[in-house]
């Protein structure tokens, strides 16, 4: 399954730093599980499935789940994620390595230190 939304990267991000191994029904479960548990909020197996690309009806998730699982993710809410994610595919090289982003936020910081923007 390729990725063509952020919904569906962030559903990857989730698993992979939840150490949940796979993305299927089994793996969504769990995922659910663990928000639950770990966040106090309750979002759906059949939610995580259709936000994955498991599930063919076309329905759009609330914007209140969308940053419950954000916020699981480790962002403040959803839009910071979707623009994070905006700005990461910006940040593509031709060779498609991508810049890393701590460098970027680590030069910034030092040439605003040093007055230095431009």
């Amino acid at each position: 399954m390729s990725i063509q939304n952020p919904e569906e990267i962030l559903i990857r991000l989730l698993l992979r730093r939840h150490g949940v191994p796979s993305c299927d029904y089994s793996g969504l479960r769990l995922l659910s599980e663990v928000i639950q548990r770990d966040y106090g909020q309750k979002v759906s197996l059949n939610t995580l499935a259709r936000i994955a690309g498991l599930r063919s009806d076309t329905r759009t998730p609330f914007s209140h789940t969308l940053d419950i699982l954000a916020k699981a993710a480790g962002f403040i809410n959803y839009k910071q994620f979707d623009q994070f994610i905006r700005m990461k595919s910006n940040l593509k090289l031709t060779d498609n390595r991508e810049l890393l982003t701590p460098f970027i936020a680590g030069y910034t910081k030092e040439a605003i230190a040093n007055n230095d923007l431009f």
